[in-house]
This record gives C-alpha cells, structure tokens and sequence, in this order.
C-alpha cells in the first residue's frame, strides 16, 4: 500500500461525496464544502451571540434556576450538533459506499481492495472532521464566554470550552459513523437495493431528529436538573450520555455526570471502532454488490401514492401535455432520494419555526394569540412546504437523459407554466389548507375554520405564484447551478416575503377574522394578487422564441490532470 496512490484515491473518493442531486458538479467541491462549514457553524454561533444580554440579567438569578438554564443552553448545542450530524450524513448517503460505477472503473485497475477501503474510509473522516470541527469550536468558545461572564476562573472558562468542544464533537461522530456503519453493513449483506430502502426511514429518523432537538431540549435538561427521578431515561437517552460529558470535563462534581459521560465515550468508541474496523473488510462485498445486485426497487411502495396524485391532478389538465408532465412531474419528486429529502427538510424548518406556537392550537381559539396561531402555523408550513418543493423541482433526476427533454421542447410554454403552478399548489397548498380549515374548525367552529382554510388557500396561490415566477423549463430536467435562486441578492426579498406570510398577514386576519366582510375582502385580496402575477407572466411570455434549454456555462474553468 503506497501512501500517494492511497492519497490520490482519498481526493477523487472525497470529490465524489458531492456527486448527487445536490450540487453541480464534482468541480465544485472545496465550494460546496465551504457553503456547508459556513451552515453548520452559523447557528450555534448566532444562537449564542443572541444570548449575551440575556445571561447577563440571568446570573442575577437564584443559583438553582441559573444552572438549569445553563443546561438548556448546553443540551441544546449537543443535540444540535447530533441532529446536524445525521442531516449532513443522509445528505451524502448515496455517496457513502462504492457503488456501480466505482466498482466497473476501479475494479479493472491494478489497485488492491484493501488500497480502496482506505482511500474511501479517510475521505469519510476528512468529510466528518470537517463539519464537525465548524460545528463544535466556534459556538463553544461563543457559548462559554456568552455563559461565564466576568468574574469566571480562566481554568474554568477553559474547561467549559473544552468540555463543549469535546461533548459536540463526540456526539456528531456517534451519529456519523453509527449511520456509516449502518450503510456499509446494509450494503455488504442485502447490495444496493437495502440502502435504497433504508435511505426513507433514515431521512425520515433525521428530520424527526431535528425537530425533537428543539421540542424536548428543556425536558431532557429537566432530567438532568433532577437526575435521580429520571435516571433510566438518561441511561437510554444518547444526547443525555454527551451532555454528561460535557458537564463532567467542564468540572461538574455530580455523579451522574460521570457515569453518562462513561456510556458517551463508550458509545462514541464502539461506533467508530466498528465502522473503522468492519469498513475495510466488508468494502470487497460492497464493491461485488454494486456490481451484481439488482437496481433498486425502492418506488414500488411508493407507487400507488404516485398514481394517486398523478390521476388527482390530472383531472385539472385540459391537455396530454400537462396530463404527462404532471405524471412526469410527481413520479420525479416520489421517487428520488434527493428531492424527497430537500423537500423533507424545508417541511422540518417549517415545524420547527410552528413548535412555539403549536401550543396555542389546543385551545378554543377565543384569545387574540391563538387565533393568529390558527394562521400562521399552516402559513408558515406553506411557506416552507412550497419553497421545498421549488427547490427540489431544480435539482436533475437523471442528468444524463436530459437530452431528451432538450429534443422535446414543450411548444405550448404558458401549459408548462400552469402545470408547474397546479403541481406545487396541490402538493402543498391544499392539503396544508384543508387540514387546517378542519382543526381551526373544530376548536372555534366552521366560520371560522372557514375564514382560515380560505386565507390559507389563497395566500398558498400567490406564494406559488411567486416561488414559481422565474421558471422556464420542465422540473427535474436541467443540471443543477447553485445560485439559481440567487439569494445572494434576492434575500431581502425573499425575507419579506417570509416574514409577511407567517407574521404579518396572520396579524391582519386574525384581527378581522370576526368581520365577515372584512374576511371576505383578504380573501379577494390574495386572489387579485395571484391573477396580477399570472397576468405579469403572461406578458412576459408574450414575443419570447427562445428556446427553454439553453446551452450554460457549467462553471469550469479548468480540467486537472494529476500525474
């Protein structure tokens, strides 16, 4: 085994990892490496700056109420970071395990399998290390000194950064390489067809993951307030064993501190020491799968689900072409792992930002506050429902058959146009509507569930409108160019947008939710609003004889050739 032929292997396995759905090119992977360290670290880091004026009146408090909070500080960054790290894992899924093309191109070469196992496991640590360091050192150093104040010892200053760093760190790499391990031994046993089927449980257990980081944070950190009341819960709750961790290297005298730290560096030991050891021997029958195994399977259960929406939505076509491209259109976003899970994680960000009002929706609806609960939760879940579904409608489901969609131009744009609208508003919009008109319904009666599903539907319409605007080509069908939204200039607008539909208009309706007219006159209100953009649409369409596929530059600059 050479250490350069090794190192070779390492880059072209690490350029591989962003090969999917996801980004561009492979060209493109120190910059999407980037974009990902300066994702990850960003929350942490803002969650802890926003917090500085709000310790400082907190260490006025009782010395029992002060350590709680502090703790709902720290579980909140440990189980971010184990979220993070399973959201980052099932983003490179596919990537993880040779597949087809790795076994037919590298397979012939004079190359041992040995040679391959760990070139591909040390392009899985640099991808680990990586996002893992942006995830621990930079909100460890803000959170503690957010934390500490002025009068903290240095040595304890120091010690509680080391002791998030650390209990961060230990805990993505639980995640990490117990989702590895997961893959690797799937893929060796079953082939390609068992991660294909894994890989939906898995997106799912990852958005749920991320979600219950902000809904039980202060219950797991009233745990261990308590610690003996509730100490088969911390026993079996992985977030608690590394949160111990870092309250016993930060010099927490409690006991309980000490045996969950043991359970997190046993468990972080185990996982990485299986996935390390079971990798390499287990990479000759990943790579004879790849080759041998069947394709997968994986939309056969999916498949009447499809063929329901398809046959939903094509009752509103008028025309073959809009009846296909809706088929075309759902049967894309059903069945690729990828655009199930971008659109799985704009719904995730769109509970998460509903958990602190979703309280409000168990009660009658009479206080002002629930009633504008009833209309910004489902206005939120549109909002980030739809814009998943925008997003994912840009990533390619087979870039390599794009050429038929460039051959087969739909002449009839303005169909296509209405066809992509019709899609997201259904996908999204009704449902979300309908769910809602009947919760709100049930809790302050059908007038109002009434006014709520209407105000939902119509702003879901303009929304779609909006999010749907700058299209020109069938979904799904062209490569994938960051910056296509361009949100580098766009976000203010973006933003607003946001903003006026989860917090502004639920304001508005729900003050005149009580006048009917009123009501009614919001409600024709966002229906103007919809047709006015249908009709900019309309006109900008008017006179354009280009083609929707045109040839674009793909960002590559230069073809490195190593020798």
């Amino acid at each position: 085994m050479t250490k350069r032929r090794v190192a070779l292997l390492s880059d072209a396995f690490y350029t591989r990892l962003f090969e999917n759905e996801f980004f561009s090119s492979p060209v493109s992977a120190s910059g999407a490496t980037a974009w990902l360290l300066a994702i990850v670290a960003t929350p942490g880091v803002m969650i802890s700056a926003s917090q500085l004026y709000f310790f400082a009146h907190a260490r006025t408090f009782a010395p029992e109420q002060l350590q709680r909070i502090v703790i709902v500080g720290q579980s909140l960054h440990v189980a971010f970071a184990m979220a993070v790290a399973g959201l980052l894992t099932m983003l490179v899924w596919t990537s993880l395990s040779p597949d087809r093309r790795d076994a037919l191109v590298l397979g012939p070469l004079p190359v041992a399998t040995r040679e391959l196992a760990v070139a591909r496991l040390h392009s899985l640590c640099r991808f680990f290390f990586a996002f893992a360091v942006a995830l621990s050192l930079p909100a460890a150093v803000i959170f503690t000194f957010v934390t500490a104040g002025d009068e903290a010892p240095m040595a304890s200053v120091v010690a509680h950064i080391i002791g998030h760093a650390v209990a961060t760190f230990a805990g993505a790499a639980f995640v990490f390489f117990t989702l590895v391990g997961v893959q690797v031994a799937l893929a060796a046993l079953w082939g390609p067809p068992a991660v294909a089927v894994a890989a939906v449980p898995l997106q799912v257990a990852a958005l749920v993951g991320l979600v219950a980081t902000f809904a039980y944070t202060p219950a797991l950190a009233d745990a261990l307030v308590r610690q003996t009341a509730d100490a088969g819960a911390l026993a079996l709750n992985p977030a608690a064993w590394f949160v111990g961790l870092y309250r016993w290297i930060a010099g927490s005298a409690e006991p309980v501190y000490g045996e969950l730290a043991i359970r997190a560096a046993a468990a972080t030991i185990s996982a990485a020491g299986a996935t390390l050891l079971v990798h390499p021997t287990a990479y000759a029958r990943c790579q004879l799968g790849a080759v041998l195994g069947r394709p997968p399977r994986s939309s056969t259960g999916r498949r009447p689900v499809s063929r329901g929406l398809s046959a939903l939505l094509g009752l509103m076509a008028r025309s073959p072409l809009e009846r296909g491209l809706t088929h075309f259109i759902v049967s894309s976003l059903s069945r690729s792992h990828g655009h199930r899970f971008v659109i799985g994680s704009y719904a995730a960000v769109g509970l998460l930002f509903a958990l602190p009002l979703a309280g409000r929706l168990a009660g009658t609806a009479d206080a002002p506050l629930d009633r504008y609960a009833w209309f910004a939760v489902p206005l939120g879940m549109v909002w980030w429902s739809a814009a998943g579904v925008r997003v994912a409608m840009m990533l390619p489901v087979e870039p390599r058959a794009n050429w038929v969609f460039r051959l087969t131009e739909p002449l009839d744009k303005w169909s296509l146009l209405s066809t992509i609208t019709r899609v997201v508003s259904t996908l999204t919009v009704v449902p979300i509507g309908l769910v809602a008109a009947v919760g709100a319904g049930t809790a302050a009666g059908p007038a109002f569930g009434a006014a709520v599903g209407a105000v939902v539907m119509a702003a879901g319409l303009v929304l779609a409108e909006g999010l749907t605007f700058t299209m020109h080509a069938v979904p799904c069908t062209g490569t994938y160019r960051p910056g296509q939204l361009r949100l580098r200039l766009l976000w203010p607008v973006y933003g607003l947008a946001w903003v006026g539909t989860s917090n502004l208009l639920p304001r508005l309706a729900a003050a005149v939710s009580h006048d009917a007219g009123r009501m009614t006159g919001l409600v024709l209100l966002l229906l103007a609003c919809t047709w006015g953009l249908r009709s900019v649409r309309r006109l900008r369409m008017r006179g354009r004889g280009e083609l929707l596929f045109e040839p674009v530059e793909t960002g590559v600059t230069k073809l490195a050739i190593g020798g």
